[in-house]
């Protein structure tokens, strides 16, 4: 009797197992007609969209109405102290002038002083000398019809070293706004070019736009190399105009 039980649990649990597997298979069939595994969802991936990328320039001409100049002393001599000591003097006559034109104190700042070893290179080995020493000042001037007047004065005051005069504006914003706007003209120009010529049909839209910066201006500059206390010169200076670049690019895709 005891053995015909334990026949009877293990048919069971066969029939157990069976109905088990059964309801298994008929969840990962229904599953797969849902379109739920990993290669239905792959078969149905979407093409690719044609996309045009284009870059461009634009640039804009504006007036000046600041400009920049560097000016200082230099002196040699065998002793540093003295050397140094000819170009203070020089350098306190500068800055009376600079302050006499009209320049303001916050528009006026060092930018660089140094005292070096001079050689002579011009027999078959260097011999020293004595000493090189400098100091230059930046100055800001915001009115452009003084900039002869400033000239004269720096040259007068006994300035050996003026260079580095350079025009800008001050606020640039909304003119670079224009060339950038320029530039995204110019470039969506293009892509309808390509467009075009390609043949596909359809509506362009954008997708993308990258501003790729600011191209940097490169001020014309001018260096006077005078000897101190020289007559004025009457300095004849033409500001121009300057230019500002703004560079993009673009990218559209034919919308569906």
């Amino acid at each position: 009797m005891p053995v015909r039980q334990k026949g009877i649990h293990m048919n069971y649990m066969k029939k157990l197992l069976v109905i088990t597997m059964v309801l298994i298979l008929s969840f990962v069939a229904m599953a797969a007609w849902n379109g739920d595994t990993t290669h239905a969802a792959t078969t149905d991936m979407p093409e690719k969209a044609v996309s045009y990328r284009a870059s461009a320039t634009g640039s804009v001409w504006v007036e000046p109405d600041i400009a920049y100049l560097t000016v200082g002393a230099t002196s040699e001599h065998e002793n540093a102290a003295i050397a140094m000591a000819n170009v203070n003097v020089v350098m306190d006559a500068i800055l009376a002038a600079v302050k006499e034109v009209g320049i303001a104190d916050d528009d006026v700042k060092t930018s660089h002083i140094s005292i070096e070893l001079n050689y002579d290179y011009s027999g078959s080995s260097s011999v020293f000398i004595g000493y090189f020493a400098s100091n230059s000042l930046s100055l800001t001037i915001r009115d452009l019809d003084k900039i002869p007047a400033v000239l004269d004065a720096l040259i007068v005051a006994g300035a050996n070293d003026i260079n580095n005069l350079y025009f800008d504006k001050e606020e640039k914003r909304a003119a670079y706004n224009e060339a950038l706007a320029l530039a995204v003209e110019k470039a969506r120009d293009k892509i309808n070019v390509l467009h075009t010529a390609s043949g596909l049909g359809g509506t362009l839209k954008a997708v993308c736009f990258d501003e790729l910066g600011v191209q940097p201006y490169t001020p014309s500059a001018c260096q006077m190399n005078m000897g101190m206390g020289e007559e004025a010169m009457g300095v004849t200076v033409i500001p121009g105009l300057i230019e500002l670049v703004a560079q993009v690019s673009v990218e559209f895709v034919i919308a569906k």
